[in-house]
């Protein structure tokens, strides 16, 4: 995170073992959790806590993302890939 009036980075959110990847966008999720759509050698949703630096959740799309958008009921995400396809995601909490 970067805060502009300080000009300082605040917060780095990172993630490990994606080959050649890319995030293209990020969301807010309600419960503060920040979601990324990322591509590379595969498409994933990214998932990280609040001020932890790694990812906690990945979740693998059909193939390569270019962007997201969050649905107001905050259940919903598209995600837009290369291959020219709009694809609907629901997300549901991870299990323990």
């Amino acid at each position: 995170m970067y805060d502009w009036e300080s000009q300082e980075v605040k917060h780095e959110y990172v993630t490990d073992a994606v080959e050649r990847g890319v995030i293209w966008r990020m969301a807010w999720l309600a419960d503060n959790t920040l979601m990324g759509v990322c591509s590379g050698s595969a498409g994933m949703l990214l998932f990280w806590k609040p001020d932890t630096p790694g990812d906690f959740h990945r979740f693998k799309l059909p193939n390569q993302a270019r962007d997201l958008d969050l649905h107001p009921d905050g259940l919903h995400v598209a995600t837009a890939h290369h291959d020219g396809h709009v694809r609907i995601t629901r997300l549901t909490a991870k299990a323990g």
